[in-house]
């Protein structure tokens, strides 16, 4: 049996617009959504990130805070998007504009990260298992991300220090502030010659 060439099997399967609109009325309410679903996200697979940015933006000013899978809900980054995709190529186009996502990590399932605007940073409850026993970058880290996360201004590492976390002596204090200064001068915190007090410049993400 010969198979009718490609060019013929394509007219074959073509259909009028009202045709395609009549069929689609008929459809069951869970098999339109699903269609909708598809040419939503079709469409986000054509867009380019400077696209896509926009969207973020409104929606990180909407809600504050997000995780990428609520992006993905949203059809506003493809399903294929990866954490990495959205920090190299959606970060910095934000970031030229003046408007600061930051990168709040560890906080969901899985060790997964939170993106907020300034200020709007998720309050985690510290677990009573996190214990650090000498000063290291590990440590630091830790205290960047989860006590230093969200605020703005100035601050004194020595007062933000849980002993039930840190059980540092004085002496070890000035080698753990060295691993803090470090750590978060990546999220913005600059510090003087006093290494115990940071200072971060609050910025608005309102044009």
């Amino acid at each position: 049996m010969v198979n009718a060439p490609r060019s013929e099997r394509r007219r074959r399967m073509m259909v009028s617009v009202e045709e395609a609109i009549a069929a689609y009325s008929l459809w069951s309410k869970e098999d339109q959504e699903k269609m909708l679903s598809h040419i939503k996200l079709a469409n986000r697979k054509n867009a380019s990130w400077k696209d896509i940015a926009p969207r973020v933006k409104a929606f990180a000013i909407e809600n504050k805070r997000f995780a990428i899978s609520q992006l993905k809900e949203a059809g506003i980054v493809p399903q294929k998007t990866t954490k990495q995709n959205f920090v190299t190529c959606v970060i910095p186009i934000l970031d030229k504009e003046g408007f600061t996502l930051i990168e709040q990590k560890g906080v969901l399932p899985r060790n997964g990260s939170l993106f907020h605007i300034e200020g709007h940073a998720l309050l985690v409850e510290e677990k009573t298992q996190t214990f650090f026993e000498e000063p290291n970058r590990e440590a630091a880290k830790y205290f960047v991300d989860n006590i230093l996360n969200g605020k703005t201004g100035q601050v004194d590492i020595r007062k933000l220090i849980s002993k039930g976390t840190f059980a540092f002596d004085k002496p070890s204090m000035n080698t753990f502030s060295k691993y803090v200064v470090d750590e978060a001068g990546k999220v913005g915190w600059r510090s003087g010659s006093n290494l115990f007090i940071l200072t971060k410049k609050e910025e608005s993400n309102n044009e």
